[in-house]
């Protein structure tokens, strides 16, 4: 990167959204940027995820970590009418999830959008919320995705989001199915490239495809000897995931991937990330009849993601439900307010047109958040209560 004179390094990040200290960040990585680098500090004005009303009620979390934070213009133009933000406060937590399914669903039948353009995101704990939600969803005709799951010893969103799973269920998505899938193919011949020989581009591409089509028709033939019900039991599940993973291990070559880091830093990691996938792919085996609906069972790209704040960051829904507004979540916020606040900072934030906060007097008292309640209260956010 320095091998020669003019290199520009640019660094892009938002100080009030510093809630990996507990991992070891740096308490403000950009000051020490700046000292290292002698560098220039431009403010970035324009918003392109949240409407504008959303971008002011974020600002006024912003300013109480940093005064000086600059106001924003959304380029955002909002469908969701004049009400972008609510408060809903419930008795028990049945009663909450019962009302979040019965939005969404309804929310879904009228505008057309996805699953995946909502978001439940609670800053802790969110197996605790995980079976109410799950069942309401399910009565709703929907899935509920916990992003947050341990699949061995890693995150399910980390185990879906993982290059070399990609790769695996890309393979198998295109075995299970013929033809109609370009974009599939394009993605898992680049990367099979990548594992080829050093020859030219166009002779490596070639030849990853020539070797992608042979060994696709092995697969199929393979698939077509074992024949899925939908029904299997655990033990039946887990041999054929793990013949399956070794098949596909096998021709991808994971020990060459290992030893180029192109999917993790030490060869542990890939370790680690086989484990999970066996894991999961064994738990998927056991609800499918086909092995075209693998992948996408594997993914469950059509659920409602579940999520805590940190697993959040980063990322943006059409429509967040931040649950637990209430003390079972925030019982910490006075230990470390500053923190606290950039959390609750990162949590509204993901929302691009709807921010729906929620209570429930079974988990406590409101959360003792001060004078974030304050701002929520002067941005006009709505407060209904569900009996």
């Amino acid at each position: 990167m320095f091998g020669q004179d003019g290199t520009t390094v640019t660094v892009v990040g938002d100080r009030n959204q510093r809630i990996m200290g507990w991992a070891g960040a740096l308490s403000d990585a950009f000051a020490q940027f700046e000292v290292d680098f002698k560098a220039e500090r431009f403010a970035l004005t324009s918003n392109f995820r949240s409407t504008q009303q959303l971008v002011d009620l974020q600002r006024r979390f912003a300013i109480r970590l940093d005064p000086d934070s600059p106001p924003q213009q959304s380029s955002v133009a909002s469908s969701v009418g004049a009400t972008p933000v609510a408060v809903w406060s419930f008795r028990t937590a049945a009663r909450e999830a019962d009302a979040i399914a019965a939005w969404i669903a309804s929310d879904m039948e009228k505008t057309g959008r996805r699953p995946a353009d909502y978001a439940l995101i609670a800053r802790q704990q969110v197996a605790k919320l995980e079976p109410d939600l799950t069942r309401a969803l399910s009565a709703a005709g929907l899935q509920l995705r916990n992003d947050d799951e341990m699949v061995g010893d890693i995150r399910l969103q980390d185990l879906l989001t993982d290059d070399l799973v990609r790769l695996l269920l890309g393979i198998l998505a295109l075995a299970a199915t013929r033809g109609g899938k370009p974009r599939v193919w394009q993605d898992v011949s680049s990367t099979l490239s990548r594992l080829s020989p050093s020859w030219g581009g166009r002779e490596r591409e070639a030849q990853a495809d020539d070797d992608l089509s042979r060994y696709l028709r092995d697969l199929r033939k393979w698939l077509a000897a074992t024949p899925l019900h939908g029904d299997s039991d655990a033990t039946q599940s887990e041999m054929i995931a793990d013949s399956l993973t070794d098949q596909l291990t096998a021709y991808v070559r994971v020990e060459v991937a290992g030893d180029r880091r192109l999917f993790g830093d030490r060869p542990k990691d890939l370790a680690i990330t086989l484990d999970a996938f066996r894991i999961r792919l064994a738990k998927t085996l056991m609800h499918v009849e086909s092995w075209s609906a693998v992948a996408d069972a594997f993914l469950e790209e059509d659920a409602v993601p579940l999520l805590t704040v940190h697993r959040s960051k980063g990322l943006e829904y059409h429509t967040v439900f931040f649950i637990g507004l209430d003390s079972d979540q925030w019982w910490s916020h006075a230990r470390n307010v500053i923190e606290s606040t950039m959390t609750f900072f990162v949590g509204v934030s993901r929302a691009a047109e709807r921010l729906v906060f929620t209570q429930c007097d079974e988990r406590g008292a409101p959360a003792p958040l001060g004078e974030l309640y304050e701002d929520l209260k002067d941005a006009g956010a709505s407060v209904t209560r569900f009996d």
